[in-house]
């Protein structure tokens, strides 16, 4: 939901890379992460049945974005993929090949023109043909992977271009130090 939050992700990820967790930790994450899973969705299901009866609110799927049910759902699956290196290889290299464009993938689907057209109101409808956890599911998936290819084709074109070259020839004309501002006297 917000650029700060995917930072702080990221740092608590390198943090528990670079340091590790405990042992006993790192045997209970299919355990933890399923169980957090499971508790979200029957919380987020006992609110909606107790605002369908209470005042006759049609149900519909609360997300919940910068929180700690979210949190710690993200370290357990950074946390299960940590240690599943051998088991995991294929996965662990299509998680490597895709990560470059993760960056991408948040400045597109949250660019506020996105918003103005209208585009989200066809994602979220006001009522669902499929099950709504079914939409759910299709749609982010459709959405990331089409935020992929389209930071994919972008990395491509620039590439082609030598945007890298540009930047780098550029930085290499920039002084090494600042100057110093004359201090007024």
């Amino acid at each position: 939901m917000s650029l700060n939050w995917f930072i702080f992700l990221f740092f608590v990820a390198g943090y528990i890379k670079r340091y590790d967790v405990p042992s006993f930790i790192k045997e209970k994450v299919p355990i933890i992460f399923w169980g957090l899973v499971i508790c979200f969705f029957v919380a987020v299901t006992a609110f909606n049945v107790y605002k369908l009866k209470v005042s006759n609110i049609p149900f519909h799927l609360r997300s919940s974005a910068n929180d700690g049910v979210m949190f710690f759902l993200s370290t357990a699956v950074f946390l299960f993929f940590v240690g599943k290196d051998n088991i995991h290889n294929k996965i662990a290299s299509a998680i490597s090949n895709l990560a470059p464009y993760t960056l991408g993938v948040y400045l597109i689907h949250a660019n506020p023109y996105l918003n103005r057209c209208g585009f989200w109101n066809y994602v979220i409808p006001e009522s669902f043909n499929i099950p709504i956890v079914l939409h759910c599911i299709l749609s982010c998936t459709l959405i990331f992977l089409l935020c992929i290819f389209i930071d994919f084709i972008r990395a491509k074109i620039f590439k082609v271009i030598n945007v890298d070259g540009l930047v780098e020839s550029l930085t290499k004309r920039l002084p090494k130090e600042l100057p110093c501002l004359p201090s007024g006297k």
